[in-house]
């Protein structure tokens, strides 16, 4: 029998914010989630402490690690740290919003709509490699000083982490917030790995692609660049190594801030949510 309808329109199902109950995991479920939230922090601090400059602690001997670990609090925790962890991000914050750029439409989500982004994130790490370059030269910025307080740093930055993504966990219950298809499952340890939230806002300020692309990966070249100060104050030269680690990974991110655009079609701009995985 002929299908009478074979050149009707499809019906067009209703737009909606609501997510499904999420009953599939990722990252082996809680458990997982928890061990990732806990083991990714752990793991920055065994491999800063296992290794040096003459090389890492074999297998065999990983049990002496603990007695290279700082005893003190003040080698674990800083206030200035967490001052210049805090400080960058809203210097990048002041760049998106302050520097010129296209704005350009995201895909269109499940409601019908489609969020507008600004695009100005190549112009962010060139404006920022000039200003720490700058105050570097001018003898304003001791970049090494980011490579040896890289502890502390990198523990001002966890707590910044978790405080935004409890901040991102809790404000996903407002009314009116567009939840991930995949971060609804009732799990608070999961759901707060995982994120609710698909595209959380401040007012027009996109927090997900602001984290993805502009704090994180700018100051990772600017890290990059510390660790080579700090080498060259140290022995009075960079080594090649460096200079290449330095060089490529910058290529890296200029690459990835050029086609800042290419990023609001993945899947992570179209369906993954923002949360402690990020």
């Amino acid at each position: 029998m002929a299908r009478e309808e074979s050149g009707a329109a499809p019906e067009e199902k209703p737009h909606t914010n609501e997510a499904p109950r999420t009953t599939e995991y990722e990252f082996n479920g809680p458990v997982g989630a928890l061990g990732v939230v806990l083991g990714l922090p752990l793991t920055v601090f065994a491999l800063y402490f296992a290794c040096n400059a003459h090389g890492c602690l074999p297998l065999l001997s990983l049990h002496l690690l603990p007695q290279r670990l700082p005893t003190d609090l003040s080698s674990w925790i800083s206030l200035d740290a967490l001052g210049v962890v805090v400080a960058w991000i809203l210097f990048q914050a002041v760049l998106l919003l302050a520097l010129p750029g296209p704005e350009v439409h995201g895909v269109k989500l499940r409601d019908g709509s489609s969020l507008t982004y600004k695009l100005n994130g190549f112009a962010a790490f060139v404006v920022s490699a000039v200003a720490v370059g700058g105050l570097y030269f001018a003898g304003a910025l001791p970049l090494a000083w980011l490579a040896a307080n890289f502890v502390q740093l990198a523990a001002a930055s966890i707590l910044v982490s978790f405080a935004l993504s409890g901040y991102l966990y809790a404000t996903s219950f407002a009314p009116n917030r567009m939840l991930a298809l995949g971060g609804n499952t009732g799990n608070a340890i999961y759901d707060f790995f995982i994120g609710r939230e698909l595209n959380p806002r401040i007012g027009s300020f996109d927090l997900k692609e602001f984290c993805e692309l502009r704090p994180g990966l700018i100051g990772w070249v600017v890290l990059n660049f510390a660790m080579a100060a700090h080498q060259y104050e140290q022995e009075g030269f960079v080594s090649v190594n460096l200079w290449l680690v330095c060089a490529f990974q910058a290529l890296y991110v200029a690459d990835a801030l050029w086609f800042e655009s290419a990023i609001l079609t993945t899947m992570r701009s179209e369906e993954r949510r923002v949360g402690k995985e990020c």
